[in-house]
């Protein structure tokens, strides 16, 4: 049975500085015992989830894997050109989420290269914003190539996440 629905869509946040506020904040009590599911969907722009906070709640849930430790590495990429950067998954990594947000709403590519130099995958920008999920399928360095479509330059950061394995 539904609880609530809750729209959290703040106007002062950007993907580098996410909005906080106390008027985010939802309590529920007097919630039965039994499974319960928070359902997370009709997500666009870009969703972040802060914490969750259980009181007087217990679980023996352990997942097998979950996120690991973000690294984010700003750089700037003339126009017409490209920049490059390697990216070593951490040992007991599944997959790893590659995100590039560009200073500005103008078009760039984002590529992702194996340690044995195949290309996996190539996104063009929405928005600004350029994302990649990948499996990890080999060891090594994979490349992770940034490609300015425009005449001027971009500032940009790319945030790469993996999953690991607990």
């Amino acid at each position: 049975m539904l609880k609530e629905t809750i729209n959290y869509k703040g106007s002062n946040g950007s993907t580098q500085a996410p909005e906080f506020s106390a008027n985010y904040k939802v309590s529920y009590g007097g919630l039965a015992a039994g499974t319960h599911r928070l359902q997370i969907k009709s997500m666009s722009d870009v969703v972040y989830v802060d914490r969750f906070v259980l009181e007087s709640a217990s679980s023996t849930a352990r997942p097998s894997s979950g996120p690991g430790s973000t690294s984010n590495q700003q750089s700037s990429v003339s126009g017409s050109q490209s920049s490059s950067s390697g990216y070593q998954p951490p040992a007991g990594s599944q997959s790893f989420t590659v995100t590039a947000e560009s200073n500005l709403n103008l078009p760039f590519q984002l590529a992702l290269v194996s340690p044995t130099g195949l290309t996996l995958a190539t996104v063009s920008s929405s928005n600004g914003i350029a994302t990649i999920n990948q499996p990890v399928t080999q060891g090594g360095v994979y490349v992770v190539k940034v490609i300015n479509l425009n005449l001027g330059p971009l500032q940009l950061t790319t945030t790469i996440t993996p999953t690991v394995n607990r």
